[in-house]
């Protein structure tokens, strides 16, 4: 029954220290009936519901198992309010050509949850490699892709495949194209052309939100 709570909790995308202020209690105490540390009275199940937005009926039943999407990896909220993003072995180029990559988890962040609360999706953790978004982005820092957020309206920076490898531009829409609809492409490293391509020929993975640098 306490599971139940954190199931919701974290289905409706809320962090451990949001809930728990609204249900009037320490970020701790939650954390500790989410895992049965405490007991579960009934004004605690009541103020879940009301918190949580559900019917008491709802608190109640059995947690269930969820598949995770194969393409959505899971969002995973600590006691301390992190939520831990999956770092995977994708290189996004910056600079010349591709590269061929292996999907494979290699790597888990923490990362504060108030930070990723503008996300309208799961979000990754990928490298940049080469020098076209110097001085924004350098070979070698990591990024925090929203594969939620694919639109490049308003624009921004963004991780696509152009049809010649995965790299990460600057993209926005050219205004007044139709038919073909056709975005702009930009490097920030002005040692390298835009280009413009029609939408439909770039997958966009998504856009860059947040980014870890080694000093």
């Amino acid at each position: 029954m306490a599971n139940r709570i954190r199931e919701i909790r974290l289905a409706q995308d809320r962090t451990l220290d949001d809930v728990a202020a609204k249900m009037d209690m320490e970020p701790q105490t939650l954390s500790r009936l989410e895992r049965g540390k405490l007991e579960l009275r009934e004004r605690h199940i009541r103020d879940a519901a009301r918190v949580l937005r559900v019917p008491v009926c709802e608190i109640l039943e059995k947690p269930q198992e969820r598949p995770v999407e194969p393409d959505q990896p899971p969002i995973v909220d600590l006691e301390d309010g992190l939520r831990i993003l999956s770092g995977y072995d994708v290189r996004v180029s910056a600079g010349f050509g591709a590269l061929a990559v292996e999907e494979a988890e290699i790597e888990r962040w923490g990362i504060p949850a108030r930070w990723m609360r503008r996300a309208t999706g799961a979000c990754v953790v990928v490298e940049v490699w080469g020098d076209s978004m110097e001085p924004m982005l350098f070979s070698g820092d990591k990024v925090v892709i929203d594969a939620g957020d694919t639109n490049p309206s308003p624009p921004g920076v963004f991780v696509l495949w152009d049809g010649g490898g995965t790299v990460i531009k600057q993209v926005e829409r050219i205004m007044g194209t139709r038919d073909p609809v056709m975005l702009r492409i930009r490097s920030k490293n002005h040692d390298y052309e835009p280009y413009e391509l029609p939408a439909e020929e770039v997958r966009i993975a998504g856009r860059v939100i947040g980014l870890m640098r080694r000093l």
